[in-house]
């Protein structure tokens, strides 16, 4: 019968089939106890893989299948299956799993004693894993994907379906800011409520922008209960007055998108601009790091000879060679102004911090050159 259900899954496209060999057991899961029957006998685990229909490049979704318990008394694991069904759909298509067959049962080997009889039994593995992958493309739709998986055992299967929840492409609805007449202050930074209406998104952030190009101010906006993204930015007194309008980035998958929002309009301060103190800020990196590994860049923010606390900085990347900087994120000091970020690069470059000038306080930047190697 073992030999019948094995001839039978080796036509199973996608599926994992059971052989021998005692190369494959490097495929499978570290050993660990014996898990109780009460645990889940297939599980998924999806890792940073992002669920979201993608604009343009097609979106890779990666996952790991773990069996539990594979090895029964007279039902032993014999083979994995993974199938996925889209939306609307009936058919369902077969996934390839790695390792492409089960890795075989361990079995008693001889002690290295004086007895000839002696035996070693080996522990059994709790799991085994298989991984798999497949695509999102800008022409499917969004909704709830089945991911279908058996696992074929001597005398039973296990059978489960997970449903995956496949958002829509990123999009920026709307967007504006309150006042539309912002009236400068001499000497106070003057409150702005900017609000942007992002579905599917990650990385919301937004711009004013002055008409002609001559300044710009960067604000971070996060997502609140209602699900609009908000956040109050501070124009100072020397902000260049004339008409602005909003700029709304969004980020998901490494695909970025820009909308426009509403034009309003800065009228200059009745009683000039006001004296302001020094800024300086400090950035430190390692010298050399590994492509694309996570690494920390920090420093931290003066206001005169004293930390600066609760700012929010601006970090910016520029490739060796590059034209500009590239905006990264946003970096926020602690009440004594140390600032940190994690970032990756995969090419030698700069990375920039910026203090935003204030209506108390100028504007102050710092550079730092990272070798890849």
């Amino acid at each position: 019968m073992v030999q019948r259900l094995r001839s039978r899954l080796a036509a199973l496209a996608g599926a994992a089939v059971f052989v021998s060999g005692a190369g494959l057991v490097a495929a499978a899961a570290a050993s660990m106890p014996a898990l109780s029957a009460a645990v889940d006998p297939i599980e998924l685990d999806l890792g940073s893989s992002d669920l979201v229909v993608p604009l343009e490049k097609d979106n890779e979704v990666a996952f790991t299948i773990k069996i539990n318990s594979p090895y029964k008394a007279n039902d032993d694991l014999a083979g994995v299956s993974a199938s996925l069904q889209k939306p609307g759909e009936t058919t369902q298509t077969s996934i390839p799993l790695s390792p492409t067959t089960v890795p075989p049962k361990p079995t008693p080997y001889p002690t290295p004693s004086a007895s000839p009889t002696a035996t070693i039994t080996p522990s059994l593995p709790g799991y085994l894993t298989f991984t798999g992958s497949f695509k999102i493309t800008k022409a499917d739709k969004a909704g709830v994907w089945k991911l279908n998986v058996t696992a074929f055992r001597v005398d039973t299967e296990d059978r489960k379906t997970f449903d995956l929840q496949v958002d829509d492409k990123t999009s920026a609805v709307s967007g504006g800011v309150s006042p539309a007449q912002v009236q400068l202050k001499t000497g106070t930074d003057v409150p702005v409520r900017v609000f942007a209406t992002v579905k599917n998104a990650k990385n919301v952030y937004a711009d004013l922008n002055h008409a002609d190009g001559s300044m710009n101010i960067r604000v971070p906006l996060y997502k609140e209960s209602d699900g609009v993204y908000r956040y109050t930015a501070y124009m100072a007194d020397d902000t260049v007055p004339g008409s602005w309008y909003l700029v709304i980035h969004a980020e998901r998958n490494s695909e970025k998108i820009e909308a426009r929002g509403m034009d309003f309009t800065v009228l200059a301060p009745k009683g000039g601009v006001a004296p302001k103190a020094k800024s300086r800020v400090t950035i430190k990196a390692p010298a050399k790091v590994k492509g694309g590994k996570a690494f920390k860049v920090y420093g931290k923010a003066y206001r005169g000879t004293k930390g600066y606390g609760g700012k929010v900085l601006e970090l910016y990347f520029k490739k060796k060679g590059g034209k500009s900087f590239v905006f990264y994120g946003f970096a926020k000091t602690t009440s004594t102004g140390v600032w940190a970020k994690k970032v990756k690069q995969k090419a030698d470059g700069y990375w920039k911090v910026v203090v935003p000038g204030t209506s108390k306080t100028k504007k102050s930047s710092a550079t730092d050159f990272v070798d890849v190697r």
